[in-house]
C-alpha cells in the first residue's frame, strides 16, 4: 500500500474528521464499551471484577475478527480514530453498539456470557486469578471472584459454572497455595497454552488489608488481561527472589516462589520444543509486591526488574516490560488484528562528514521496550509541534509490532525526515544478552544466541532497522562475544550499558559500538536542566567527540528546547540521529 503524503498536523487523531462512512455497518456490528460509565458507582472490588469480566470476554470476542473495543484510557479515542479515519482501516465500515451499564452489557453480551460459562477464582488464594485468565484462554470460560457482586449478578442472570478453584489449593503440593495453582496451571494447561506468549501480570491480591481493594485499575494490569487471553498466554506473578519470603505468602517454605517461577520457565521452553523466543508481557509488580518500595521487600525495585530479566534471559524470553505507573493497557486483542505491510522505510540519514573539534550528541529516545509505554505516549509526542526540527531516535521495540501493529504503521505514516527508528533494549525485545550465551547459569540451557539473532533480524528487516540504542545485561558488562552478536542484525551500530574493555567503544564485526554515557533525564525535567546536563558532560570533550545519552519519555518540544539552549552555548556540539552517530564514529577511525 502506498500512503498518500501526510502535513504533521494530519498526525492528530483526536482531531481528525471520521468520513460518514465509518459507521456503516457494511462489515458488521462492534461493542463500544464506554468503561467509566460501566463502572460508575461500583466498590472497588466490584469496579475490578467487572473490568475483568469485560476485558477476558473482549479477548475471546475478538479472537477471530473485531467484535469489541474499550473507552477507557483517554488515547483509546486516539488510537479508535486511527482504525477509522480511511476506508482502508481496520474499523471503518462497523456499526457501533454501545454499552454503557450492566443492564446494556448484558443485553448485547449475556448470550455470549452464558455460552461461555464461567471460573470461579478464589479470593483467599489470589494467584488463582491468573489461572482463569489461563483457562479463559484455552478453555473459554471467563474468570469471576466467587461470591463477589459480579458473581452473583451473572449467576442469577443464568451463567453456568464450568470449573470453581474455590478450595482447590491448599498447599499440600509444595508447601505453598500460591505456588500450587501455578503447578496445577502447568501440568493442565501449558501444553495448551501460546508457546511464544506469556503473561506476567498482578494477580488479584488486595492492595491493603482490605479484601477487595484496588485504587488504581489503571496500574493492576486489568485491561491488559484481554490480550492474554486471545493469546492463550499462560499467566503468572511470581518473585523472582530465592533468598527472602514472598510478602503474599510469607507462610511458604523460603524459595518455594523462585522454585515454581524456574518450574514454569522451563515448562514454556518444553512447549517450544526450544525453537524461537518466548515474550513475556508484563513487568515486575514493584508498587505492590517484592520491593524495598511500601516495605514489601529487601531487594530494590532495579535490582528486582533485572533479576526478573536475568532469569527470562536463560529461558530465550523477552520482556514486553508493562511497567507500573503506565502498565495498563487495554484492546490488544483488537489492535492485534491490524494488518501491517510486508516492510517499512526509515529516514535516510543526512551523510554528514566528520569535522575535528566537534562534539558530536546522539540523544536515546526511550523508554519504548513496553507496548503500554508506547501507546499512551505516541500520541502525545507524534502531534508534538516541535517534532520534525531536531533528530529524533526513536526506540520503539519492533517485537510490540504484535501487539500494537496500528502503532507501528502510524509511526512510519507520519514520521518526517527528521524521525529515525531504531531498536531499543535490547533489540526485539528486553533481555540480558549475555545470557543467552553458554555456560547458562539458572536454567543450563544450550545456547539461544542463534533464536535471539534471527527474532532481532526478522523485525530489524521487516522496519528497515539497523542499529540498536540501548543495550542493558544487567550487572554484567557486555564482552565481545556479545557485541559481535548484535554486529549480525545491528551493523550500523549498537549503544551498551556497560562494555568489558578500557575506552567503551570500538569496532566488532563491522559495527561500530560505543557505551552509554549517562541517563540524562526523564518526563518532568525541563529544557534548561537537561541542556545543563549535555554542556556538563559534552562540553570540555574529555578525550572524545562522541556522547550517546538515554531519556525516558520527553517530548520533542523539551527535546528542541533543549538543543537550542546548548547550541548557544557550544556551537560545535552538535545533534545527529543514531545512525549518523555511528558513521561519524566510523569516519573518525579511519582518519
Amino acid at each position: 500500500m502506498n500512503y498518500p503524503v501526510y502535513t504533521p498536523e494530519d498526525s492528530n487523531m483526536y482531531t481528525v474528521t471520521i468520513p460518514d462512512g465509518a459507521d456503516s455497518g457494511e462489515k458488521g456490528e462492534l461493542f463500544y464499551v464506554e468503561m467509566s460509565s460501566l463502572l460508575a458507582g461500583l466498590s472497588s472490588a466490584d469496579a475490578y471484577d467487572l473490568a475483568t469480566l469485560v476485558a477476558c470476554m473482549q479477548g475471546l470476542l475478538n479472537r477471530d475478527g473485531p467484535r469489541m473495543f474499550v473507552n477507557y484510557f483517554e488515547y483509546d479515542t486516539f488510537w479508535f480514530n486511527f482504525l477509522r479515519f480511511e476506508p482502508e482501516q481496520l474499523l471503518y465500515g462497523y456499526r457501533l453498539r454501545r454499552i454503557g451499564n450492566y443492564t446494556e452489557l448484558l443485553e448485547l453480551c449475556g448470550d455470549f456470557i452464558k455460552g461461555q460459562g464461567l471460573v470461579l477464582w478464589d479470593p483467599e488464594v489470589p494467584a488463582t486469578i491468573n489461572a482463569a485468565t489461563t483457562v479463559c484462554g484455552v478453555d473459554g470460560y471467563l474468570p469471576v471472584r466467587n461470591k463477589g457482586a459480579v458473581h452473583d449478578v451473572l449467576l442469577a442472570f443464568g451463567a453456568e459454572v464450568k470449573l470453581d478453584m474455590s478450595g482447590m489449593f491448599d498447599g499440600s503440593v509444595s508447601g505453598s497455595k500460591k505456588c500450587d495453582v501455578y503447578l496445577w496451571t502447568i501440568e493442565n494447561y501449558m501444553d495448551r497454552t501460546n508457546p511464544h506468549h506469556m503473561g506476567y501480570i498482578l494477580d488479584g491480591d488486595s492492595w491493603s488489608a482490605e479484601e477487595g481493594y484496588y485504587p488504581d485499575l489503571n496500574n493492576a494490569f486489568v485491561f491488559n488481561r484481554d490480550y492474554l487471553v486471545a493469546e492463550s498466554c499462560f499467566v503468572f506473578d511470581l518473585s523472582p527472589w530465592g533468598d527472602e519470603l514472598p510478602c503474599d505468602d510469607p507462610d511458604q517454605p523460603l524459595g518455594t516462589d523462585l522454585d515454581t517461577f524456574l518450574k514454569i520457565m522451563q515448562a514454556s521452553y518444553e512447549n517450544r520444543e526450544g525453537k524461537g523466543i518466548c515474550q513475556v508481557h508484563g513487568f515486575t509488580p514493584w508498587h505492590i509486591k517484592y520491593t524495598v518500595y511500601g516495605g514489601k521487600g529487601s531487594h530494590g525495585e532495579v535490582e528486582t526488574e533485572w533479576r526478573h530479566a536475568e532469569i527470562l534471559s536463560r529461558y530465550d524470553c523477552v520482556m514486553d516490560a508493562d511497567a507500573a505507573g503506565y502498565c495498563g493497557l487495554s484492546n490488544c486483542s483488537l489492535y492485534r488484528l491490524y494488518p501491517l505491510k510486508e516492510s517499512y522505510q526509515n529516514s535516510d540519514a543526512p551523510g554528514y562528514t566528520f569535522e575535528n573539534g566537534k562534539a558530536y550528541v546522539f540523544l536515546y529516545m526511550g523508554d519504548y521496550d513496553a507496548a503500554a509505554w508506547t501507546t499512551r505516549f505516541v500520541p502525545q509526542w507524534f502531534t508534538d509541534p516541535a517534532r520534525g526540527s531536531v533528530p529524533l531516535s526513536w526506540a520503539f521495540n519492533p517485537n510490540l509490532s504484535e501487539r500494537i501493529p496500528m502503532v507501528f504503521d502510524y509511526i512510519y505514516r507520519f514520521k518526517t525526515p527528521n524521525d529515525y527508528f531504531i531498536g531499543g533494549d535490547s533489540g526485539a525485545g528486553y533481555l540480558n544478552p549475555t545470557g543467552l550465551f553458554e555456560p547458562r547459569t539458572i536454567s543450563g540451557l544450550p545456547s539461544g544466541v542463534e533464536n535471539f539473532t534471527e527474532f532481532c533480524r526478522y523485525y530489524y528487516d521487516r522496519f528497515d532497522i539497523s542499529m540498536t540504542g540501548f543495550v542493558i545485561d544487567g550487572t554484567t558488562s557486555s564482552p565481545e562475544s556479545t557485541i559481535e552478536m548484535y554486529s549480525r542484525f545491528s551493523p550500523d551500530g549498537t549503544v551498551f550499558l556497560n562494555v568489558v574493555g578500557k575506552g567503551g567503544k570500538g569496532e566488532v564485526g563491522g559495527m561500530y559500538y560505543k557505551r552509554m554515557n549517562m541517563d540524562i533525564g526523564s518526563i518532568g525535567i525541563t529544557a534548561q536542566e537537561l541542556a545543563e546536563k549535555i554542556i556538563y558532560d559534552a562540553h570540555p570533550r574529555k578525550n572524545s567527540e562522541f556522547f550517546a545519552y538515554r531519556t525516558i519519555l520527553l517530548s520533542p518540544s523539551v527535546i528542541a528546547e533543549a538543543i537550542e539552549i546548548v547550541k548557544n552555548t557550544d556551537p560545535n556540539i552538535v545533534f545527529v540521529d543514531g545512525y549518523t552517530f555511528f558513521d561519524l564514529m566510523e569516519q573518525k577511525d579511519k582518519q
